[in-house]
């Protein structure tokens, strides 16, 4: 499934990123977005075209809906 569909405060992996253009591989690698990295999926503002997602536990990354469309993650269980 795609960040794009994920609740808010879903803990996700990325898992598969299907736009493989240079300058959003770029944009995700500057903003530590990798193969396996752990997601939380913030806050989606619909009104805005917005989704927030905080990457590893530490970056807090904006991305808009279409590029959130383009990454595919899988759920993983919350450590407690």
């Amino acid at each position: 499934m795609a960040v794009a569909q994920c609740k808010p405060g879903a803990h996700l992996r990325l898992a598969r990123v299907l736009d493989q253009r240079a300058e959003f591989l770029q944009f995700l690698d500057r903003n530590a977005l990798r193969i396996d990295s752990t997601l939380r999926n913030c806050q989606h503002r619909a009104g805005a075209g917005t989704i927030t997602i905080h990457v590893d536990g530490g970056v807090r990354v904006a991305l808009s809906e279409a590029a959130a469309a383009n990454l595919l993650v899988e759920p993983v269980a919350e450590k407690r």
